[in-house]
Parts: C-alpha cells; sequence; structure tokens
C-alpha cells in the first residue's frame, strides 16, 4: 500500500481539468473518444482493457474503452462513455467526468479524445468479446513510477521514432495509449516523468 495520499490529488485534479484547455488537433479528421476512469477509492486505479487478437485493427493492443463518433451521440464525452458501457459493462452514469486532456492522432489518422473521470470501486465488469479479450485496473502509484516505463528509439518505416511503453504484470501499454498515459500522469498527476512524447 502506497504512503502516498491519492485522495487530494484527485480533488485537485478535478479542479485542474475544469479548467484545462488545448488547442485542438486541427485538420479533417473522423473523431473518436475513450474514458480514462479512475476508481475513486484510497488507492485510485486506471481502467485499461486489451483488444482481442483477431481484431482487424490493433489485434491484442491495450487500450482504453472508446471508439468513434457516432451521429446519436451528443458530443464526444457521450462517445467515449457510450463505448464504455459497450465494451466493459460499466453504466455511462457511474463515470463523472473531470475533463479532457490534449486531443491526439493515432497511426490510423482518427482524431481522439481523451475524458478523464472516475468511477466507484469494485464495479462488475461485463466484457464484450468481440471488442474486449482482457479488462484489467493498473494502480496510479504504478503508472507514477519511471521504472516501470520504457522510452527508446526504433526505426520505423525507414525513419527513427520514439517507442513508449508501460509495464505492468503481463500487460504492455504501448503506442497511442501510453502516450495519453503520460498525459494523464504529467499533466494532470504532476509526476514529472522524464519522456517526450510530444503530441504529433
Amino acid at each position: 500500500m502506497s504512503d502516498f495520499d491519492w485522495r487530494p490529488a484527485l480533488d485537485q485534479a478535478a479542479e485542474f481539468l475544469s479548467d484545462y484547455q488545448e488547442p485542438p488537433y486541427l485538420g479533417d479528421y473522423p473523431d473518436a473518444a475513450v474514458a480514462l476512469a479512475i476508481t475513486n477509492g484510497a488507492e485510485p486505479k486506471l481502467l485499461v482493457t486489451q483488444r482481442p487478437s483477431h481484431m482487424k485493427i490493433h489485434p491484442g493492443e491495450c487500450a482504453f474503452p472508446g471508439g468513434k463518433w457516432e451521429s446519436s451521440d451528443d458530443n464526444m464525452l457521450a462517445t467515449a462513455t457510450r463505448e464504455m458501457e459497450e465494451e466493459v459493462g460499466i453504466p455511462r452514469e457511474l463515470f463523472s467526468p473531470m475533463g479532457e486532456l490534449r486531443q491526439r492522432r493515432s497511426r490510423s489518422k482518427i482524431r481522439v479524445h481523451s475524458f478523464v473521470g472516475t468511477i466507484p470501486e469494485n464495479l462488475p465488469l461485463k466484457l464484450n468479446p468481440a471488442e474486449v479479450a482482457h479488462a484489467f485496473f493498473v494502480p496510479l502509484q504504478h503508472l507514477k513510477d519511471f521504472n516501470n516505463y520504457e522510452y527508446k528509439m526504433v526505426e520505423y518505416q525507414g525513419k527513427p521514432r520514439p517507442y513508449l511503453a508501460i509495464h505492468y504484470q503481463q500487460f504492455k501499454i504501448w503506442g497511442l495509449t501510453a502516450a495519453i498515459t503520460l498525459d494523464l500522469m504529467n499533466t494532470v498527476f504532476d509526476a514529472n516523468l522524464p519522456i517526450d512524447a510530444s503530441r504529433r
């Protein structure tokens, strides 16, 4: 159990995000949204899913609950919470939104909106096997520790490119999901992780 008191940190995060606003990611891209659902207990944890290996796009990768905007969604937050309910069975009304992180563009050229919020602890999950193979909760204390991150330059399509991954149990969180997690920890929780995952 951590000695760090996360309860005031969550309160401060909600206050910070209520006024936080970054310039939008400009361009003619389709929009998607993800939910960064954090349990609201003394040892808060972040919900992460793993996609099934049979999926055509990003098979087996770790991700946050989310998906593309649909015309029936009132806004991008509605997209994130609808997808969360469809993927892991958490009712959208149990997600208490704090605010939105900066927008990012995925490898598949989709503009991603990331909404941070809290959910009650110990909620039962009902996974949709068509979209989710596993769901797990990563303690924020784990995400605050630089030793759990891997950051290096790799060659991708003939060009050097930064590679960021977060290791937790048997899971590896990498790519856009890792970059959004880093945004969360450094921007909202002042983790000061010495990693450059600038928005591209």
